[in-house]
């Protein structure tokens, strides 16, 4: 399992608390299952960020009445786990997996939460997904795919994707000059110093290159958020759980401002 080599990496490797992992496996009904250790807590960031509700289903806000200095502090914990996700580097993007006792590698194509949710709930089939062990040597390389899996939610979900005729052509067009900047390796510059082409570049002050297109890819987690950082009454980080949707992605993605 993917999940279980990413969490067992980020133990081995950074500073980032990870519940130690009891057992797990693969279940005819239920899939994939793993076992963790009872931190005792289940109070995330986000419940010590979130105002009062009355309603569990509501949707959650900031708490109007959180003070800047324990906004400041949450933050910071936050940050401090990207920062150290994003110590750790690699040859190429994809899944990890671990290739034997201490040692983590590169092995699979990368499970995003947006492949996820294209296959449960916009009916792509798992044929449009590359094999299971592919692996990309290039950012511009997995922008593409990413580009092209665009494309597919257009082609194969049936419900509440477009509204009219214009507004399918419009989507089908934005997908294709999406899908066009991939392969002319301009979107892993976007941004950056070397972004010489976007209307935005001009009225830019962006004095940071864009990092090396190969050789240079780092953990990133999709599902990384305060629900899944756990804190103590102290609001103390005790843990970081559910790792799934993390893979090594482009060093892109982690020089993204939240």
């Amino acid at each position: 399992m993917a999940e279980v080599a990413t969490a067992a990496c980020i133990k081995q490797h950074t500073q980032v608390p990870i519940p130690k992992i009891l057992h797990y496996g693969t279940d005819e009904e239920i899939g994939p299952y793993m076992i963790i250790e009872d931190l005792g807590t289940r109070r995330g960031v986000s419940h010590a960020l979130e105002a009062p509700r009355d309603d569990p289903n509501d949707a959650p806000i900031l708490n109007p009445k959180i003070s800047q200095t324990q906004l400041k502090d949450l933050y910071e914990k936050m940050a401090e786990c990207v920062l150290q996700l994003a110590q750790l580097t690699f040859p190429c993007i994809g899944s990890l997996a671990k290739s034997r006792p201490g040692t983590y590698e590169v092995l699979g194509r990368p499970l995003s939460l947006n492949m996820n949710n294209m296959f449960q709930l916009s009916n792509v089939p798992s044929s449009v997904f590359s094999a299971e062990g592919t692996t990309y040597s290039t950012a511009d390389e997995w922008y593409t795919v990413l580009a092209e899996m665009q494309m597919s939610t257009l082609v194969f979900q049936h419900n509440d994707k477009i509204s009219s005729e214009n507004d399918c052509r419009t989507k089908y067009i934005a997908r294709k000059l999406f899908h066009r900047l991939a392969m002319q390796n301009r979107l892993t510059k976007f941004g950056f110093s070397d972004d010489y082409w976007s209307t935005s570049s001009g009225q830019s002050n962006a004095s940071l290159p864009s990092p090396d297109n190969s050789g240079s890819s780092r953990l990133w987690s999709d599902d990384f958020r305060p629900v899944n950082v756990l804190i103590n009454d102290d609001n103390d980080v005790v843990g970081a759980i559910d790792w799934e949707f993390t893979y090594v992605g482009p060093s892109q993605f982690a020089l993204d401002p939240p």
